[in-house]
């Protein structure tokens, strides 16, 4: 599969907040990415925000619900096709989990059973999906908040990924808050998965200031998680040479602590560098 060179951006709400925010950030970012969810009852909506930002389009959603063991509805995939269609997006994201069973939602991302009979229930709805969706659909680690079953995540989305042969969006954020319910390890994940598969980078940005006053049972406090994410994706690059087509920030975190526009500003800057541009600057 080909994906298009995106760049750096920001995963963009459908709010006054945001869009207030966009304004003070001006033409910097290369693409920005949509949660189709908040468009789900008014799409027409998707339209004109996507002729407003005027850059290329990544979707997001968490609808599909892999992970559980059923065929995916026809109409969901219609639905979801025809709003990636309304924002031309150049891909697809979802994640590595379930959301309910037919007739009940769970009302958030659960993580499956790591087994083989799980791994082939995703797969089995990946493949449904990609008959209908007309562009690329990319999965998502998900929060480990339990261990069930006798793979380790990492694994589980390799072996789900290479069978169903679709690429990874990498969550830096979902790495970090797994060690929040156990122990788990960045770069054993890292280094399991199987990285020329990572498409796209998501990784979380706050108000620096704010997060180092801001204390972390697991951490310190926040802005240490936040450094640690950083530290992982150098190492992403160093020693892996992961290149990703598109790597996205994203403002909301556990604490709605956003980032002063300058800080995001430089952020920005220095993901192009680390990414795109080959300097490997530092952090």
């Amino acid at each position: 599969m080909t994906y298009p060179h995106l760049g750096v951006g920001m995963l963009v709400h459908n709010s006054k907040t945001y869009m207030d925010y966009l304004d003070k950030l001006g033409d910097i970012s290369d693409v920005y990415e949509l949660l189709l969810i908040q468009y789900m009852n008014e799409p027409d909506e998707l339209n004109k925000m996507a002729d407003r930002l005027g850059k290329p389009i990544i979707a997001h959603t968490t609808r599909f619900s892999f992970g559980t063991d059923a065929p995916v509805e026809r109409n969901l995939l219609d639905n979801m096709n025809d709003l990636i269609f309304r924002c031309k997006a150049k891909w697809c994201g979802d994640h590595l989990c379930f959301t309910g069973v037919p007739g009940l939602g769970s009302g958030g991302l659960l993580p499956p059973i790591m087994n083989e009979e799980s791994v082939d229930v995703f797969v089995r709805g990946i493949l449904e999906a990609k008959k209908v969706i007309n562009t690329p659909l990319l999965i998502e680690n998900v929060v480990q908040y339990y261990q069930v079953g006798t793979m380790s995540q990492a694994q589980f989305l390799k072996d789900v990924v290479e069978k169903a042969d679709i690429g990874i969006v990498l969550s830096m954020e979902n790495i970090s808050t797994s060690k929040s319910f156990m122990e788990s390890d960045y770069y054993e994940f890292i280094d399991t998965i199987p990285v020329e598969r990572i498409v796209q980078i998501h990784c979380t940005i706050g108000n620096s200031q704010e997060q180092k006053e801001m204390k972390s049972d697991i951490f310190g406090t926040i802005y240490d998680k936040q450094m640690m994410q950083y530290e992982a994706l150098e190492y992403l690059v160093k020693k892996r040479g992961v290149k990703p087509k598109a790597f996205i920030w994203e403002l909301e975190t556990e604490t709605d602590s956003h980032p002063e526009v300058e800080e995001l500003r430089q952020r920005m800057e220095w993901a192009n560098s680390l990414f795109f541009k080959n300097k490997g600057a530092g952090y």
